[in-house]
C-alpha cells in the first residue's frame, strides 16, 4: 500500500513519519523503535486484531495508548505511536510503498486478568438487582455489595429498616442477605495461579506476590470497584450504599 511519507530533521536527527489522510479516523500508524510497523484501521474489519481492538477501544474504553502500554509489558516491545520532535523540520515527502500489516492478534490478547471488560456486567448486576429489590419489597435505606473476589463471587445486600450502624457496617448483618449472587470464575481462576497478575483500569499490570496476603489481590478490585460504584451511585435508590470485602480490612461507604 502507498504511504506519504515525511521526512523531518533536526541538526542531529532525521525522522521519517507516515502522514495519514485528514480525515482517518481510528487509523493509527504504530511503530517498533522508531520503524512503522503496523497499520490500525478500525473500519477494516477484516482482520480480527482490528474488531479486537476496536472492542477495547469502544466498550472496554481503553485509548490505543493504553492497548500499546499493555502489549509493551507484556512481551517486552518498544512499540509506539508516532514521534516528532518539536523542534524538528519538515525536509521533504514522498509516496512510498510500504507493507503494514495489522497489529498481531496474540499480541492484543491480554495475558492477564483485564478488569475493565468487567466494568458492564457489574454497573448492570448492581442496577438490575437493585431496581428489582424495590420492585419487590419497597424502598431501601442501605445498599451493601460484599464480595470475595478469590473465590470469584459478589453480593448484592440490603436494609429497609438498619442503616449501617446498626448493621456495625457488616453485609451479613443486613436484612436481606445475599439477595442476589454474581459468580465470575475467571477471579478465582487467577487467585489460584502461582503469580497472579491484574491489569488496572489504567493499564498498569500488577504481577502480585501472595506472601503479603489475600489483601494483596485485593486490592486492585477495591479500587476498581469502589470506582464503579461511585460512577453509579445517582442511580441507585439507596440512601446509602456500602462496599465490603470478605475477612479483608477493604470497605468503604460511598454515601
Amino acid at each position: 500500500m502507498k504511504y506519504k511519507l515525511i521526512t523531518y530533521r533536526t541538526l542531529l536527527t532525521t525522522t521519517k513519519l507516515i502522514q495519514l489522510p485528514d480525515k482517518s479516523y481510528g487509523e493509527w500508524i504504530i511503530y517498533q523503535s522508531g520503524i512503522p510497523k503496523y497499520h490500525v484501521d478500525l473500519f477494516n474489519l477484516e482482520h480480527a486484531s482490528n474488531r479486537i481492538i476496536k472492542d477495547k477501544i469502544e466498550i472496554e474504553k481503553k485509548s490505543i495508548e493504553q492497548i500499546i502500554k499493555i502489549i509493551n509489558n507484556d512481551y517486552k516491545l518498544n512499540l509506539h505511536l508516532a514521534r516528532k520532535n518539536i523542534f524538528a523540520i519538515k525536509t521533504g515527502s514522498i509516496l512510498k510503498n510500504i507493507e503494514l500489516k495489522p497489529v498481531p492478534v496474540e499480541l492484543i490478547e491480554s495475558k492477564h486478568l483485564d478488569l475493565s471488560k468487567f466494568d458492564t456486567k457489574i454497573k448492570e448486576f448492581v442496577i438490575e438487582t437493585t431496581n428489582e429489590f424495590i420492585n419487590e419489597h419497597g424502598q431501601i435505606q442501605t445498599l451493601g455489595v460484599y464480595t470475595c473476589p478469590r473465590s470469584g463471587w459478589i453480593s448484592m445486600n440490603f436494609n429497609q429498616m438498619k442503616d449501617l450502624v446498626i448493621s456495625e457496617y457488616n453485609c451479613p448483618d443486613f436484612e436481606f442477605v445475599e439477595f442476589k449472587l454474581l459468580n465470575i470464575d475467571d477471579w478465582e481462576t487467577e487467585y489460584e495461579k502461582k503469580e497472579p497478575t491484574i491489569l488496572e483500569i489504567n493499564g498498569n499490570i500488577l504481577r502480585l506476590n501472595k506472601d503479603f496476603g489475600d489483601d494483596e489481590f485485593n486490592k486492585p478490585f477495591f479500587k476498581w470497584l469502589l470506582s464503579i460504584l461511585t460512577t453509579i451511585s445517582s442511580q441507585l435508590s439507596a440512601i446509602e450504599i456500602y462496599l465490603q470485602f470478605l475477612d479483608s480490612k477493604f470497605d468503604k461507604q460511598i454515601k
